[in-house]
């Protein structure tokens, strides 16, 4: 499950911010798992913020592109695995299936403890 699919979840009728969904379902992970989280960014530096918007706003659970920080946030603290928050192109540099300028999307796999 991503973090988009995640900011629709609700707990009874109440919706509750992103990063307690996550915090809640990291929880139910038991430990030695890992959740890998990808999502939309506006801080590529080829990619314009505008783009970036337009981009979540059209997937089909509309979310809004998240800095660094707030991304990172959204993994409450769970240790990061190496290469930690980096571009989707850069996770695996060695095997490129798309030029830099073709993403605005920030992947990260956590380790539940």
């Amino acid at each position: 499950m991503s973090a988009a699919d995640l900011t629709y979840l609700t707990v009874g009728r109440k919706r509750l911010p992103t990063t307690e969904l996550v915090r809640r379902y990291h929880e139910k992970l038991p430990s030695g798992s890992v959740h890998l989280v990808s999502h939309v960014t506006a801080d590529d530096p080829i990619v314009d913020g505008g783009t970036a918007a337009r981009m979540s706003q059209a997937m089909a659970t509309p979310t809004y592109a998240r800095d660094h920080d707030a991304f990172e946030a959204l993994l409450g603290g769970a240790p990061l695995v190496e290469p930690g928050v980096v571009f989707a192109q850069e996770w695996n540099p060695d095997q490129h299936n798309s030029e830099p300028e073709n993403s605005c999307v920030y992947v990260a796999i956590a380790r539940i403890d």
